[in-house]
């Protein structure tokens, strides 16, 4: 959170923030973007994007979009590459490990994905089922409707789709 609240800090001071919605705007119409803009974007729709991001962009009156997986954030199932990255970390397997693993099966065709990665965590002994059970660590948590609602409500943030299941 320090760390994004440093980074914002020096986009504000530097930078202009603009929606992705104006840049996409001026890109498509042929007008250049104002003089050193950027746009802010966030994927999935992760919990951390309301309950951490979400107060710093009113602090700093940033505005950006967030890329929501909709079956994560409506069923809050997990996405694949958490899957991995839990039942590798709660093996307490290295990050060596861990991108090895995610380039394997992201070269999978997405019929084979499903099958591979609950091969993957039966070998591990360890399964992601839903990305809000209390016994699962927050970074994997899921915002709901209600918070993107809130979000959008404030003009700070919009909405984009990242598909419905990643």
């Amino acid at each position: 959170v320090r760390r994004f609240e440093a980074f914002l800090a020096h986009l504000k001071k530097h930078f202009r923030l603009i929606a992705l919605d104006e840049l996409a705007r001026c890109l498509s119409s042929g007008i250049p973007p104002p003089p050193y803009s950027v746009a802010l974007t966030f994927d999935d729709g992760f919990l951390s994007n309301y309950t951490l991001g979400f107060p710093l962009l009113k602090r700093y009156d940033a505005q950006a979009t967030i890329f929501a997986a909709t079956e994560f954030v409506e069923e809050k199932k997990p996405i694949w590459v958490d899957r991995v990255d839990y039942a590798l970390d709660q093996a307490g397997r290295d990050k060596v490990e861990l991108i090895r693993v995610k380039r394997e099966l992201k070269s999978l065709p997405a019929d084979k994905l499903e099958d591979a990665l609950v091969s993957l965590e039966n070998g591990l002994g360890y399964r992601l089922e839903n990305a809000n059970l209390p016994s699962v660590p927050a970074i994997y948590h899921a915002m709901d409707w209600g918070h993107a609602r809130e979000m959008l409500d404030s003009g700070l943030v919009s909405l984009g789709a990242h598909t419905h299941s990643h």
